[in-house]
């Protein structure tokens, strides 16, 4: 599963977005998926109800309705599977990463954000401003706390940038402007494993690679 990661799914456009986009939650989304597979969280369901505990022991529930609402405005687009049973995977990938995804929206609505539509930090009074803050953008060297996993992350590297990227830990990369999956000397540029040669991102044009947190089991 863990290669099928870059391709599965990627950022699409937001028409209603005023800022950089989710790619921020993509990357992380992704990152805690490479390391932990299907459980980057405890799940418990029911018809109606999703009850999330997180990996720092928060707990957090949001209805279908809710889950639904997080689908359509994610703009996740499906990647282009090579076979059948690849594209089996490929669809339990996003459907995980869709719920990755509305956890991240509930905490941001139960803790607040930066919201940049608004130009300051609020607490959102319903579930559906804190998915727009989302696909706003959010505040990449700590997207990580809205899934709870504080516990698990390491500093954000620079001078190591180049080396620690070659680990085998996802890892959330950014530029300036842009935030990515990465992992084993490759990051996830819009569905594309790209390899990662030097912080000067030639497939970037003008980017320069300044940041990369690892997630560890």
């Amino acid at each position: 599963m863990k290669d099928l990661l870059f391709t599965a799914f990627f950022q699409g456009r937001d028409e209603e977005s005023l800022g950089a986009g989710n790619c921020a939650s993509v990357a992380v989304i992704k990152a805690a998926m490479y390391t932990y597979g299907f459980d980057v969280f405890t799940l418990n369901r029911n018809s109606h109800k999703y009850d999330i505990r997180l990996q720092n022991g928060e707990q957090v529930a949001f209805t279908k309705a809710e889950l639904d609402y997080a689908k359509r405005e994610s703009s996740f687009i499906l990647g282009e599977s090579k076979s059948a049973a690849e594209q089996s995977e490929y669809k339990k990938i996003i459907e995980y990463a869709h719920l990755c995804f509305a956890t991240i929206c509930k905490m941001a609505q139960l803790n607040g954000d930066y919201s940049s539509r608004f130009s300051k930090f609020i607490i959102p009074d319903s579930f559906e401003m804190a998915v727009e803050i989302i696909n706003d953008g959010t505040f990449t060297p700590n997207v990580y706390e809205f899934l709870g996993l504080e516990d698990s992350v390491t500093p954000a590297y620079r001078l190591r940038l180049t080396k620690k990227i070659q680990e085998s830990y996802g890892m959330v990369l950014w530029t300036g402007s842009h935030a990515m999956f990465a992992a084993e000397g490759y990051f996830d540029l819009y569905g594309k494993k790209e390899e990662f040669k030097n912080r000067v991102m030639l497939k970037l044009p003008g980017k320069i690679a300044t940041g990369v947190f690892q997630i560890k089991p």
